[in-house]
């Protein structure tokens, strides 16, 4: 017979060294694993689905800046950042920029060229992000 199942803590699930504690929902974005923010958005800034994202500021052509709901614990995260291409053949390549706690930015240059644009085909960039949360 099994016993009753303990819930992890925040610190538990921070070091995810346990297998005698269960994750709870309310707990599951603690683990190191666990994506802390994504978003899709269109070349216009437009939020199409997200998970604690707060906004995207569109700043010239191939240039956003995304807020996170809640800050990472410091500006030692990762993000990885990926979208459309220009009218069906020329290749955009995507980066982060100006990574702070709480906002980064993503920029889209033309691999032809090297000079910031925004994708049409499709119309959409895509990120997530991972680290440890304040």
């Amino acid at each position: 017979e099994l016993g009753e199942a303990l819930a992890a803590k925040q610190d538990e699930q921070e070091t995810s060294t346990s297998t005698a504690t269960t994750v709870t929902p309310a707990r599951q974005q603690f683990h190191p694993s666990a994506a802390k923010a994504w978003a899709s958005f269109n070349a216009a800034g437009t939020l199409l689905a997200s998970y604690n994202t707060t906004s995207v500021a569109k700043n010239a052509a191939g240039d956003w800046t995304i807020t996170i709901g809640t800050d990472f614990s410091s500006v030692n995260y990762a993000v990885l950042a990926w979208g459309g291409h220009i009218g069906g053949a020329t290749q955009l390549i995507y980066y982060c920029t100006a990574q702070t706690a709480g906002t980064f930015s993503v920029n889209a240059i033309r691999r032809d060229t090297g000079v910031l644009a925004d994708p049409d085909t499709p119309n959409a960039i895509y990120f997530v992000a991972f680290g440890d949360q304040a």
